[in-house]
């Protein structure tokens, strides 16, 4: 019973004495903080001031690129170039003469390769334009073409564009190289007024066989920023819907739609529809062609042909895109078909005949 006693005593003494040093406890403030930090440091290399509280301040760089000195509370952490394009980090250790000290994290960003544009589209007046770009390394600025001239100053960055202008009636396509450490970046350059040099008269080409490219037919068309108008002849043309998804900004993309409406001819609506001249499913699987086919792209970009100075010689649009049945691929959109219907409903019961059939329609700028 005795000792079941002393040990019941023993236990609330244990208790008493830890109950009293934990109202006694205070933890240490640690003296050394930051006060005022930009812990990021550019590629280029430089410094930065960083200051801390605390008596008696030392400071360790841990890494060899960065360098430390210290003026009273005052840090000054000094990087060298960054010839990474990977950023990178370390600390600095920055200690009171009474033991105390913190970590301070350090960042210096990866050297860039960069321009201020990704391409440059202009009008045809003469005019100047100027962008920047900038390495960690020497850069060289160059093109090939012969309607602008090029000026890149070397202390700003700047590279200034001279246009000269553009009486062409074509749009003018072009190209500055911008290189650093064997990286090029293109930039490409266009020089055109929307309405004047894309928009207006053109040539619409298509051959009379599906299978032969080579032998090409050309009727009358024109171009605006909404329809394609093709003339089959001097009392029927069609006028097929277009969009221009730049909005009518280099690269021009013109984007046509499938089963779409686009006239009449002989008391009939006609609609556009497209096929693979190989599985010709309007011939062979008319119920697959309007019940279960479409075109998951029909698109055409009009490329500025040159020749070897540079200079625009013309301005054409091959259509292309991809049949799609049911999730599955089924060759190039390489037919056009006008279709008849009955009333002004796209079907296969409204359907009640082919007009015309275009395979791998082109279109080509009139230049006047």
């Amino acid at each position: 019973m005795k000792k079941i006693l002393s040990l019941f005593v023993l236990a609330i003494g244990c208790i008493t004495l830890a109950s009293c040093s934990d109202d006694d406890y205070t933890e240490k403030e640690n003296s050394v903080k930051v006060v005022q930090a930009n812990t990021i440091i550019a590629y280029t290399g430089g410094s930065t001031a960083i200051e801390v509280t605390g008596s008696g301040i030392s400071a360790v760089s841990a890494a060899e690129w960065l360098t430390v000195s210290v003026s009273g509370n005052i840090i000054t952490a000094t990087a060298t170039q960054n010839t990474s394009r990977e950023s990178r980090a370390t600390h600095i250790t920055a200690k009171a003469s009474n033991g105390d000290y913190t970590l301070i994290p350090i960042q210096q960003e990866g050297w860039t390769f960069d321009t201020s544009i990704f391409s440059l589209a202009v009008g045809d007046a003469a005019d100047d334009y100027t962008f920047t770009v900038k390495s960690a390394y020497p850069i060289t600025v160059t093109s090939n073409s012969t309607w602008f001239d090029i000026n890149y100053d070397v202390e700003t960055g700047n590279v200034t564009v001279k246009m000269t202008a553009n009486d062409t009636g074509l749009p003018r396509s072009g190209s500055i190289n911008v290189e650093s450490t064997g990286t090029v970046k293109t930039i490409p350059v266009y020089q055109a007024d929307f309405e004047k040099d894309v928009l207006g008269k053109y040539k619409f080409g298509y051959t009379r066989s599906g299978s032969n490219q080579s032998s090409y037919t050309y009727i009358d068309a024109v171009l605006t920023s909404k329809s394609l108008t093709i003339n089959v002849s001097d009392t029927q043309s069609y006028k097929i819907p277009i969009s221009f998804p730049n909005g009518g900004e280099a690269p021009y993309i013109i984007n046509v739609a499938d089963e779409i409406a686009i006239g009449e001819s002989g008391g009939y609506y006609c609609f556009l529809g497209f096929d693979n001249y190989q599985y010709n499913f309007l011939g062979r699987y008319a119920s697959y062609f309007f019940n279960y086919l479409s075109a998951s792209a029909i698109q055409g970009v009009l490329n500025v042909e040159t020749d070897d100075d540079g200079n625009s010689t013309g301005l054409s649009c091959l259509f292309a895109g991809d049949i799609d049945l049911d999730g599955s691929n089924y060759g190039a959109i390489s037919s056009w078909y006008i279709l008849a219907m009955k009333d002004e409903v796209y079907s296969q019961s409204n359907y009640v005949g082919t007009l015309n059939t275009f395979y791998w329609p082109i279109i080509e700028k009139v230049v006047e």
